[in-house]
């Protein structure tokens, strides 16, 4: 269990925080999160954990601002269980001010005296777990954000004691108490677990054979041998390195489903034996469509993991095209083979299909990856009005893997940064999902010790 020191809040009245925070951030090992509106400190403080909250005590209006009847000092201490300090002038008023709302920790304005926050952190006693996945072969784990607004889980919840042992917290059907997660993410937690049968029901993908012994063992082994590198390359600095690690996360607990299902694994197996540059597309499209639906506050469950796998089945079909058409560069292409290409798609549902208990869900999506909102897509030129939400989601993904990814034909790949850029000047055309690229764009531009929510 890798531990690290934690992730400040700060509420700005200003558009830039003083440095001395930055500069303290940075030497003691912690990430300052800025916000600059109250609506957005809220949602990242229900999204993710943080050691503390400081408030700037000249934001507009702070102190008549009210949340569940409650001002916002005592909101955010009590309902969202995060440790508050004020930021504040040394003045009569402020003094006045902190002292009617009972506020204790104070750190003076403008910041100097890094004192104040160290023993404001220390009295905290508070440490920001990183969890690892999966343990042993009986359990699989979910991020417990993922459980905070569910009233009732219809499995048994675990949480880990150590690299064997786990202890139940929640009885299947039972009502779930947010406090008692809330409780648990203090110390540490960052991830609860479902036994293992129980876990593909939850995600409502419940067809997987059981394969048990070396087998299985095997298919595990090569699958994380062969994703863990791409994967990792997969990661761009402009992204979030804990939300990629959450993504990445996601796609591995998808892949370790597809280890245990014989007819997925030889799938996937046979993609990348393939061509490791559709493999690399296909890890692509299904890490950065994970990403991209965080950015869109889509967290349930069952939403990231259909994704994860549309994403990486989408192009299953490439199998079924002839190598030499695919080892000629898309710009290449005549009528014919573009009208060849176009017909994977297709491909890639029929052999899906063949998977029992796959929700129809992932095939709809699939089979419209490669639509456009303006209806210049293919197979069927589909529009905004017929197309599947995720299938929006998997397209834009599946654009910036065609134009960030290297690959035999595609070596002029642009910057991640530029790649926005192209997808920007798209928004009057209608071509792609605006949300989405609105997703994207959060993305890449998050990644910095000041991150600017708006």
């Amino acid at each position: 269990m890798n531990i690290k020191r934690g992730s400040i809040a700060f509420l700005s009245a200003s558009e830039m925080v003083d440095e001395g925070f930055d500069v303290f951030c940075k030497k003691n090992g912690y990430e300052l999160t800025c916000f600059n509106k109250i609506e957005s400190l809220i949602s990242g403080l229900q999204s993710r954990s943080y050691v503390l909250c400081i408030l700037d005590c000249d934001y507009p209006s702070l102190f008549e601002l009210r949340k569940n009847g409650k001002d916002v000092f005592e909101y955010v201490e009590k309902e969202l269980v995060v440790p508050v300090a004020a930021y504040a002038k040394n003045s009569v008023e402020s003094k006045r001010s902190i002292e009617l709302y009972g506020v204790e920790r104070v750190i003076s304005k403008p910041f100097s005296v890094a004192n104040e926050l160290v023993q404001i952190l220390v009295s905290t006693k508070r440490e920001e777990r990183v969890d690892t996945g999966v343990f042993e072969d009986d359990y699989c784990g979910l991020f417990l954000d993922d459980f905070l607004f569910i009233k009732k889980c219809p499995f048994d919840l675990y949480c880990r004691i150590n690299d064997t042992k786990a202890v139940k917290i929640l009885h299947a059907y039972d009502e779930i108490n947010r406090e008692m997660l809330v409780r648990i993410k203090q110390k540490g937690v960052s991830r609860i677990f479902l036994k293992r049968n129980d876990y593909r029901k939850f995600i409502a993908i419940n067809a997987y054979s059981e394969t048990k012994g070396l087998e299985g063992k095997e298919r595990l082994q090569w699958i994380q041998n062969s994703s863990n590198t791409i994967l990792n390359d997969l990661y761009h600095n402009e992204m979030n390195l804990d939300r990629f690690f959450a993504a990445k996360q996601v796609v591995e607990a998808t892949l370790d489903l597809v280890a245990d299902n014989g007819l997925m694994f030889d799938l996937i197996k046979t993609l990348s034996e393939m061509d490791n540059d559709v493999y690399k597309h296909s890890l692509g499209m299904s890490i950065y469509s994970v990403l991209i639906a965080s950015k869109m506050e889509m967290t349930e469950p069952r939403i990231k993991f259909r994704l994860s796998i549309a994403g990486l089945f989408a192009d299953i079909g490439f199998r079924r095209l002839p190598t030499e058409l695919l080892e000629k560069s898309r710009i290449l292409y005549n009528n014919r083979d573009q009208s060849e290409y176009n017909r994977h798609v297709d491909y890639s549902v029929e052999i899906m299909k063949a998977v029992d208990g796959l929700p129809e869900e992932i095939l709809q999506v699939i089979s419209q990856h490669h639509e456009n909102l303006d209806g210049s897509g293919f197979p069927r030129r589909m529009t905004k009005f017929n197309m599947h939400p995720l299938s929006k989601i998997l397209r834009v993904a599946d654009e910036f893997c065609f134009l960030t990814i290297k690959t035999r034909n595609n070596k002029n790949i642009l910057s991640p940064i530029n790649a926005l850029e192209e997808f920007r000047k798209s928004y009057n055309s209608n071509k792609y999902d605006p949300d989405a690229i609105r997703g994207l764009e959060m993305l890449l531009t998050e990644n910095t010790n000041i991150k600017k929510a708006s």
